[in-house]
């Protein structure tokens, strides 16, 4: 994993990637990686995933991982892949969200 601080080296590290490439912003509640995610976007031409878009039920007793529909992330992750050429994903939580949706971030 590579620790990037500034948004112009970022951009442009993703920029370099090859395509089609999977990019994960991972953070804590409230820390800015839905932001982030956005306006790399914006930059980038990007599709984004919200992992909290695809959160099931209000039952807060299960943790945060188990109420995601991880089929639903995988069905739209793969769409995504089809039609865009950088798509980035982000959500708390987000490594055990990719490993249990059978996703990998570049």
């Amino acid at each position: 994993m590579e620790t990037i601080t500034d948004y112009a080296a970022l951009s442009d590290r993703v920029r370099r990637l090859s395509r089609p490439v999977i990019v994960g912003v991972e953070g804590f509640t409230g820390s800015g990686k839905s932001s982030l995610a956005d306006a790399l976007a914006k930059d980038l031409g990007a599709f984004v995933v919200h992992t909290d878009d695809y959160v099931t039920g209000e039952d807060e007793s299960l943790s945060y991982p188990d109420r995601l529909d991880y089929g639903r992330i995988q069905s739209v992750v793969a769409g995504a892949i089809a039609s865009a050429a950088i798509i980035i994903v982000e959500g708390v939580c987000l490594r055990e969200a990719l490993r249990r949706s059978g996703v990998s971030a570049d």
